[in-house]
C-alpha cells in the first residue's frame, strides 16, 4: 500500500474517531454549533484555516455527526441483545448483527471518505503535512484512547 493511502485511510480513521469523541461528549448549540463544533474551531485554529476550509472541515464535521446518529439509531436494543445471551450465547446471532453495523459503515464509509477528502485537498502543501504528522503522531502513541486519572493510555497492558 503507497504510503499516501496509508495517511489518508489513517486519517480518515483517526478524524471519525475524533468527531465521534466529539460529537458525543459536545452535543450542543453552546459548544461552538453543534456537535463537534469545539474541535472544528481548535483545528481551524492549529492549521490556521481560511473561509473556505472553514467550510470543508464543516461538511465533515456535519457528515461524521449524521453517520454517527444513524448509527446510535441503528444500535441493537434490549431484546435484540437478551436473544444473543440467552441461556446459552448465540454466535449466529451475534455474527449477525456484528454484520449489519458492518454493512452501515461500508455503505456510508464512501460519503465519510469523500467529505474528508475535500477537506484535505483545500489544504496547502504545509497544511497537508502538519495534518500528517499530527495523525503519526496520534498513532505511534497507541491511538486515541482515554487517559485515566493515573496517565494510563493502554501503552503497558
Amino acid at each position: 500500500m503507497k504510503r499516501s493511502t496509508k495517511i489518508v485511510l489513517v486519517s480518515v480513521v483517526s478524524l471519525g474517531v475524533v468527531g465521534a469523541v466529539a460529537a458525543r461528549q459536545f452535543d450542543g448549540p453552546g459548544c461552538g454549533g453543534g456537535p463537534g463544533g469545539w474541535m472544528a474551531k481548535k483545528v481551524a485554529w492549529e492549521l490556521d484555516l481560511n473561509e473556505e476550509q472553514r467550510d470543508e472541515l464543516d461538511a465533515f464535521r456535519w457528515t461524521l455527526v449524521d453517520n454517527i446518529k444513524t448509527m446510535r439509531e441503528q444500535r441493537p436494543d434490549a431484546d435484540e441483545i437478551q436473544a444473543v445471551l440467552g441461556d446459552q450465547f448465540d454466535s449466529e446471532k451475534a455474527l449477525s448483527m456484528l454484520d449489519q453495523r458492518l454493512q452501515h459503515v461500508k455503505e456510508r464509509a464512501p460519503e465519510v471518505v469523500s467529505a474528508f477528502g475535500e477537506f484535505y485537498d483545500s489544504l496547502d502543501a504545509e497544511q497537508k503535512l502538519q495534518v500528517a504528522e499530527a495523525i503519526e503522531k496520534r498513532a505511534e502513541r497507541g491511538g486515541w484512547r482515554h487517559r485515566g486519572p493515573d496517565g494510563w493510555n493502554g501503552e503497558n497492558r
